[in-house]
C-alpha cells in the first residue's frame, strides 16, 4: 500500500478459452468487484470453464497495475 490506506479491491474475470492460452494480453476483462473487502465469492459461473482473474488495488495515489493473471476452474 506504499503507506497509504487501500480503499477498493478491483477484481476482474473473464471466461478464459483454449485459443487464448497465448494471448493474454488480449482478454477483455469484466469488473466483477470493486470494494474494500479482501475476500468475494463470484457467482454466476458456468460448470467446467476456465476463468482468468486479475487483481487492483486503488488509494488515495490512484490504482495499481493488475497483478499477474491467475486461472481457475469450476
Amino acid at each position: 500500500d506504499n503507506g497509504s490506506k487501500i480503499i477498493n479491491f478491483i477484481l476482474e474475470c473473464k471466461e478464459y478459452k483454449e485459443q487464448e492460452l497465448d494471448e493474454q494480453n488480449n482478454l477483455e476483462f469484466q469488473q466483477v468487484y470493486k470494494g474494500p473487502l479482501k475476500q468475494f465469492i463470484v457467482k454466476k459461473l458456468s460448470p467446467s470453464t476456465c476463468y482468468a482473474f486479475r487483481l487492483a488495488a486503488e488509494n488515495l495515489f490512484g490504482i495499481s497495475e493488475f497483478s499477474k493473471i491467475g486461472l481457475a476452474y469450476t
